[in-house]
């Protein structure tokens, strides 16, 4: 059968910001989708990498949506975002939560960003492939990025493929 991809920019579930699940565009797209097809949704609205393995039900218990996803969120791409730690509530299979730098903080000490980085989808006629890469640190001096001041447009690290 053929495969359906989605792109949006909410996304159906995280396991990162609390009632951070937008219900309505799945709800009403799982109405259209036969149970048996399984999609890959791509989205970006919270500025993290994560990849989930296949989810077959999510929301409230009480009125779950009931659809096979495999959701990646790729909104990593140029906003900073502090490191977080997952809620583990999901199928969360991958995060990308290394810090690339330290910012001092008004308060005093310090929060720490992950990195920035983009995806591409190159389309065959037999195959989907999803590649995920971040840039790499480099420091004023070239050295590694705890004394980073920007990302190295000239390295890339690929992160994951599929």
């Amino acid at each position: 059968g053929k495969g359906i991809i989605l792109l949006s920019h909410h996304q159906p579930f995280s396991d990162f910001l609390a009632d951070s699940a937008y219900l309505g565009p799945p709800s009403q797209i799982s109405s259209l989708i036969p149970p048996t097809c399984t999609v890959l949704w791509i989205t970006g609205h919270e500025h993290q990498l994560s990849m989930y393995d296949l989810t077959t039900s999510f929301g409230p218990p009480e009125d779950p949506v009931e659809m096979s996803v495999y959701h990646r969120l790729v909104g990593n791409g140029g906003f900073p975002q502090t490191s977080q730690k997952p809620s583990k509530h999901t199928t969360l299979s991958y995060y990308d939560n290394r810090v690339y730098k330290e910012f001092p903080i008004n308060q005093g000490g310090s929060e720490g960003y992950v990195y920035n980085g983009y995806f591409v989808i190159a389309l065959t006629v037999l195959r989907l492939g999803l590649s995920i890469t971040r840039l790499s640190a480099m420091g004023g001096d070239g050295g590694s990025c705890d004394r980073g001041v920007g990302p190295s447009m000239d390295e890339e690290v690929l992160m994951a493929s599929e």
